[in-house]
């Protein structure tokens, strides 16, 4: 391959410009035509002579990727990424997600321009290391897009980018260490007087809201809540606004606010019927099934509602389909058909998308509720095993009303 050379005959030509042009006093026709065509090797002097005669700095010469290929390769990465945020199953999305690392990491390899394009490049690629928990090379992988977007000024990338630290601490369920970042982080960028664009803001405060919760602190997590619906409804950007909502009403079941949870439900209906996103949909119904199993004990409304997500099923695969077992279970339990639920519970798989406490604490109380079923069943070791199962499995996380739920039914089957 003669990439050099090649790339210095198609900007000469570009140019409108000969042999004898570029060549100039320093260089020789012949030899610049042997640079060309890959049968000479030019000295570094040579090349800086070749690059001003072309009206370019000599790093662009250098490098084996042009920066028009590089934003052609980043718009086809984004396409890609488009297909695979449309996925359900996280099965699926990790398949696309290594096709598209496949695109990005032999260009890694090579020498690349200083631009956006690659500071991004370098993102994405980061950002699917951490979904296949390679978490050693996607922190490399940001650190060098940090490094490109801050060399550009690009402090709000910059930002964005270290925001993925935070969400690789927690998936391995470091949350304390994921505060610690993002107060680093809040902090050298106050001391730096840089300005948030609206977005990056709402990024930085959505984290810092799922980092309290995950770690117990709940009044300061309503108040990060407060500020960044205020922020949103201010700034008019309705960004995460779904997730948001979502989090709003679980911060309210978490405290018991029933008139609280039924507003914040309202939110998530109304955002995903104004977004037509069928993701959006699916869970805004998983939480009104939610809500009516746990607040209202209306369980035939919550399989009413349960029968409307099931279209979404097929396509939202294991990762609906565990809260969906789930929540079913939960309703034909209340019912009284106790057979059926245990059916149901069969059927649960957890979801791989489950780390954040909330997430686990909401489903570690399938074993209580196999635990009442037991019992009714007049399956008592069983029952007790289960109890205890789910009792433990909660014991590790920040405390929460299905942690009382949990003791409440191993203290009822025990006694």
């Amino acid at each position: 391959m003669n990439e050099l050379g090649d790339r210095i005959k198609k900007l000469r030509k570009e140019r409108g410009m000969t042999l004898v042009d570029v060549a100039g006093e320093q260089l020789t026709k012949g030899m610049l035509s042997l640079i060309e065509n890959g049968k000479a090797k030019p000295s570094m002097d040579s090349l800086t002579h070749i690059a001003s005669q072309l009206g370019l700095d000599v790093h662009i010469l250098l490098e084996e990727r042009s920066s028009e290929e590089i934003k052609q390769l980043l718009v086809h990465i984004e396409d890609l990424i488009e297909v695979a945020e449309n996925e359900f199953s996280m099965e699926k999305i990790k398949r696309s997600i290594e096709k598209i690392y496949s695109k990005i990491q032999p260009v890694y390899e090579q020498k690349l321009p200083m631009t956006y394009e690659t500071g991004r490049l370098y993102e994405i690629g980061g950002r699917c290391l951490f979904v296949l928990e390679k978490f050693n090379e996607g922190n490399d992988a940001i650190r060098e897009s940090i490094r490109i977007y801050e060399s550009l000024s690009l402090y709000n990338q910059a930002l964005k980018a270290k925001i993925l630290f935070l969400h690789a601490d927690m998936k391995v369920g470091h949350f304390q260490d994921a505060l610690d970042h993002l107060l680093t982080f809040k902090k050298e960028y106050k001391d730096e007087n840089i300005v948030l664009e609206p977005v990056v803001q709402i990024e930085l405060d959505y984290a810092e809201l799922i980092i309290l919760y995950g770690l117990g602190e709940y009044s300061r997590g309503k108040e990060v809540l407060d500020r960044l619906i205020k922020f949103s409804k201010k700034k008019r950007v309705y960004y995460l606004m779904d997730d948001i909502y979502r989090l709003a009403a679980f911060n309210a079941l978490v405290n018991k606010d029933e008139e609280s949870f039924k507003h914040y439900l309202l939110k998530s209906r109304q955002f995903a019927l104004f977004t037509d996103n069928e993701e959006t949909i699916g869970y805004a119904l998983f939480i009104e099934a939610h809500y009516h199993n746990e607040f209202t004990k209306n369980h035939e409304q919550a399989l009413t509602i349960l029968t409307d997500l099931n279209d979404f099923i097929g396509k939202i695969g294991e990762e609906m389909g565990g809260n969906y077992y789930l929540e079913k279970g939960k309703a034909y339990y209340g019912k009284g058909m106790v057979d059926e639920a245990l059916e149901q519970f069969a059927l649960f798989e957890h979801p791989s998308y489950a780390v954040h406490p909330f997430d686990l604490a909401m489903v570690y109380t399938i074993d209580s509720y196999r635990a009442l079923c037991f019992d009714q069943k007049g399956q008592r070791e069983k029952a007790i095993s289960y109890a205890e199962k789910a009792v433990k499995q909660l014991s590790s996380l920040p405390y929460t009303p299905y942690h009382e739920f949990a003791e409440e039914t191993l203290a009822r089957i025990l006694n």
